[in-house]
């Protein structure tokens, strides 16, 4: 997941749908009520998705398909609306 470090800080809109995603890769967000400027913790701005192989001991590094549907905000796998 590539996006701007600094969409939250550049005022950019909270984006829903990347921060469901990247919650789903299990990775855990500060409670909002830490954040000093008052925002929800999460991702901000847009976001390109991808996947990737890679290797290094094989010195593998190849794309691989990724299709709409595994990034929908809206798919099964337990998330939480921010």
């Amino acid at each position: 997941m590539y996006c701007d470090d600094q969409g939250r800080t550049r005022n950019l809109p909270f984006n829903t749908r990347a921060t469901n995603i990247m919650k789903a890769c299990g990775h855990g967000l500060p409670p909002t009520s830490a954040n000093e400027d008052g925002k929800s913790s999460g991702i901000y701005g847009d976001v390109f998705v991808g996947r990737c192989l890679d290797n290094e001991m094989a010195d593998i590094w190849e794309r691989v398909d990724l299709s709409v549907e595994e990034v929908d905000g809206s798919a099964d796998g337990g998330l939480e609306e921010v």
